[in-house]
C-alpha cells in the first residue's frame, strides 16, 4: 500500500494542471453600433461597394509584437469606412478572421468587407429631451 505522501505526490501535479485548465480570458474585440440577424431595409444607396478594412496582430515566437493580444473589429470597420470620406456606415458586411503562420511567427487579422453608405442623422423633434438636447 502506498503511503499518504506518495499518493499526494501524483495528485498535486494533476490538481495544478486542472486549476490551470479551468482558467480563461475575455477580450473586447470591438463594438458594433447596429447588428441584425436578418435582412433590414436601409433606405440608402451604397456609395462604394465591396470595400475592405482590416486590423492585424503579429506574433514572433509566440509573443505579440504589435501592442495588443487580439485584433480590433471596430478598427477594421473604421479603416473600411475611411476609404469613402462621405460614408458613415456599412451594410451587407462580411467578417473574416485570417490566421497566417510564418517560420518564427504568426498573424491574426479581422477583415470586414461591405458596402459603404451614408445614413442621415435625424435632428431631435421639438419637445424631445435627452442627452445632448437643449431646450
Amino acid at each position: 500500500m502506498l503511503s499518504v505522501r506518495r499518493k499526494w505526490r501524483w495528485r498535486k501535479p494533476l490538481f495544478l494542471v486542472f486549476l490551470f485548465a479551468i482558467g480563461g480570458c475575455t477580450f473586447n474585440g470591438g463594438t458594433l453600433t447596429a447588428l441584425a440577424t436578418h435582412n433590414v431595409n436601409i433606405p440608402v444607396q451604397p456609395m462604394e461597394r465591396g470595400l475592405e478594412g482590416r486590423d492585424c496582430i503579429y506574433f514572433v515566437l509566440g509573443l505579440p509584437v504589435s501592442g495588443s493580444l487580439i485584433p480590433n473589429l471596430q478598427e477594421a470597420e473604421d479603416r473600411a469606412i475611411a476609404q469613402s470620406p462621405e460614408g458613415n456606415a456599412m451594410q451587407d458586411v462580411a467578417l473574416y478572421v485570417d490566421q497566417t503562420w510564418f517560420v518564427v511567427g504568426s498573424s491574426v487579422c479581422y477583415r470586414v468587407r461591405g458596402d459603404i453608405v451614408r445614413i442621415a442623422q435625424q435632428a431631435p423633434s421639438v419637445g424631445q429631451s435627452g442627452p445632448g438636447v437643449r431646450q
